[in-house]
């Protein structure tokens, strides 16, 4: 679409209102007194520049002499960040970051030992002893209540909720539970005790 011209636009407006010359708490002209400026005398100044130092010549006056600006030897032979490098291998060598020293004392001081290489090999069957004892280890962990010192994880806990709630039904329909809950109940419990007391075998 093409753009209208601007001068439609100024057209469409409504022409500005003339205010009066003379407003209505003006001073009467009797009262007016014309106080005539006299001629200046002196020479204005035709530019600011002529009023105004130059801020080149402040500049140039700020300035020290050149002999001030020569740039004092550092107190080293080296660059800012190789000094930073130097420092920081000292402080790791006080700091024990390497500890040659204290390696070469205990070297002298211990006897010799066997290299690792010539250690033993553990045999097949020595390694599934210690994986079973590891199992054996990991099991006792799972256990519920029986010498474990934390408790169950969120997870697990819905976990066994969940299976605990599938036997309910059963357990509800089973007829001893019918006849005499609480003596079913009080079985289940002397059941679980005389299982957790039995010696493992």
């Amino acid at each position: 679409m093409p753009r209208a011209s601007r001068q439609k636009a100024v057209r469409r407006h409504a022409a500005a209102i003339q205010l009066p010359s003379r407003r209505s708490f003006a001073v009467p002209d009797h009262q007016v007194i014309e106080v005539m400026q006299p001629s200046p005398t002196s020479q204005v100044p035709s530019r600011v520049e002529d009023i105004a130092p130059s801020t080149s010549n402040v500049r140039k006056a700020a300035k020290p002499p050149a002999s001030f600006l020569v740039p004092s030897a550092p107190p080293h032979p080296y660059s800012r960040s190789h000094t930073r490098r130097v420092r920081r291998k000292a402080r790791e060598q006080l700091a024990g970051g390497q500890l040659h020293s204290v390696a070469a004392a205990l070297s002298e001081v211990l006897p010799d030992t066997d290299p690792p290489s010539a250690l033993k090999r553990m045999t097949r069957v020595e390694r599934e002893a210690k994986e079973r004892k590891l199992d054996d280890a990991r099991r006792e962990l799972s256990k519920i209540g029986i010498g474990k010192g934390r408790t169950l994880t969120e997870r697990a806990r819905r976990k066994q909720i969940k299976i605990q709630a599938k036997r309910i039904p059963a357990i509800m329909q089973h007829p001893e539970y019918r006849k005499d809950p609480w003596a079913t109940i009080r079985l289940h419990a002397s059941n679980s005790v005389a299982a957790k007391d039995a010696p493992s075998l």
